[in-house]
């Protein structure tokens, strides 16, 4: 929904809480959501959770879009067997395709 303000504006940051099952319960293929981010956002994120909270995702993950796909996957169904809610954590993420301007 916000596709445009990212394409219109030069949004310097973005802080989004993650939810794999979530995105898995509607149809969202956690690949495909890192793509966009990457691809059509141009934006790099990261873990904005310290590794020692409660659900976050672990700091030794892979670094590849689809290794890190895979992990999450991973750890999502062993989650998922641990708690309702899944694993989650939030992303902090850059826009590194825009310059941004110093007012």
């Amino acid at each position: 929904g916000a596709k445009a303000l990212f394409k219109e504006k030069v949004v310097k940051t973005l802080l989004m809480e993650v939810y794999p099952r979530g995105l898995g319960n509607a149809g969202v293929d956690f690949l495909d959501f890192l793509s966009f981010l990457w691809d059509d956002l141009g934006l790099m994120c990261s873990s904005s959770l310290p590794p020692s909270s409660k659900g976050a995702f672990e700091v030794n993950h892979p670094n590849s879009l689809p290794e890190f796909a895979e992990y999450i996957k991973g750890i999502s169904n062993y989650a998922r067997n641990i708690s309702w809610w899944g694993q989650f954590d939030d992303f902090y993420c850059f826009n590194r395709r825009k310059l941004w301007k110093w007012d």
